[in-house]
């Protein structure tokens, strides 16, 4: 089954959602809080779709991003994971063209204060601004922040400051259509050549 922007469904459960993007391929999986289980999903998934014979040396490490290789060729990986009350989900993303980062959140979470407040602590002015003018803005763009670090490496406190309207050069901001209901999903992508050059929170204009 197609979806808008080249997205296909390669199958679909109750308990997982296969999809595929002229850029990376993805999973959801479903997320009950242990970590360890969640990697060990991640290195079957991924051991099925590029190594039948168990080769693949996944180093799933942490929720960010994973560098490995499928015979020799670099294989790029970002996961994501949040609980919720009524089932928590997990998103893994992975290329062997371009960097990754992803992030998940459910769309009516609730936030420790209200939206400009907190854009207002941690978000670049223009991002302020965007969210000053529509407050519904704020979970997706907060999304693609924590998708950008993953993308960019430098850590949520300086990338949070980085400007995404619009984004760094070479790299694409997108929301994800395959999604459980309830749910916002970014993925972060540049091709594996290409440097991003962000903006400085010092620079707003």
């Amino acid at each position: 089954m197609g979806l808008p922007g080249g997205v296909f469904y390669l199958c679909y459960s109750p308990f997982m959602k296969e999809f595929t993007t002229p850029t990376y391929s993805g999973v959801w999986l479903p997320f009950d809080g242990n970590r360890e289980t969640l990697r060990a999903r991640i290195q079957e998934h991924l051991r099925g779709a590029f190594d039948a014979h168990g080769r693949l040396d996944v180093l799933a490490n942490g929720p960010h991003w994973t560098p490995s290789a499928v015979g020799g060729t670099p294989l790029e990986i970002s996961y994501s994971h949040s609980s919720s009350p009524a089932g928590g989900q997990a998103l893994l993303i992975y290329s062997t063209t371009h960097r990754l980062g992803v992030d998940i959140e459910r769309a009516d979470r609730v936030l420790n204060g209200k939206p400009e407040a907190i854009a207002a602590r941690y978000f670049h002015a223009r991002d302020v601004e965007s969210i000053r003018r529509e407050p519904g803005l704020f979970m997706t763009l907060w999304c693609k922040k924590e998708a950008y670090a993953k993308l960019d490496r430098g850590g949520l406190v300086g990338t949070f400051r980085v400007s995404l309207s619009p984004a760094p050069e070479g790299v694409s901001l997108q929301e994800i259509p395959v999604a459980p209901q309830g749910w916002l999903a970014v993925a972060a992508t540049a091709p594996i050549m290409a440097k991003s050059s962000p903006e400085s929170i010092n620079s707003p204009d």
